[in-house]
């Protein structure tokens, strides 16, 4: 049958004094506390998420005007630098072939001796 009231040695001991890192903790949830209700630290926590906010507000827009750029860029100006490398190379074409030496393309003048 178990005992209704069983007496241990630790009963007739004193409470245990705080260690060292029990009273830390204790001290710093008060600072803690102390520091998070005052209004400096409300002014500052809201001057930091507006600024927070703003900054990814401005970082998405920035973003997305480069995603414009981009596109803009692939579709608009890449054809255009295509078109007109298609056309210097057709014009370099007979330009290589003037340079190699024949009669039918060259342009320089014959020095005279």
């Amino acid at each position: 049958m178990p005992k209704l009231f069983e007496i241990t040695e630790d009963a007739f001991l004193e409470p245990k004094e705080p260690t060292a890192i029990e009273k830390f903790q204790a001290r710093f949830e008060e600072f803690k506390e102390v520091i998070t209700e005052s209004d400096t630290y409300q002014r500052t926590s809201e001057i930091v998420e507006s600024v927070a906010h703003y900054s990814k507000r401005f970082l998405r827009f920035t973003g997305n005007l480069a995603w414009i750029g981009a596109t803009s860029a692939l579709v608009l100006v890449v054809p255009l630098v295509y078109e007109i490398d298609k056309e210097l190379g057709a014009s370099g074409g007979l330009e290589s072939a003037g340079s190699t030496g024949d009669a039918a393309g060259s342009t320089t003048q014959p020095s005279a001796k």
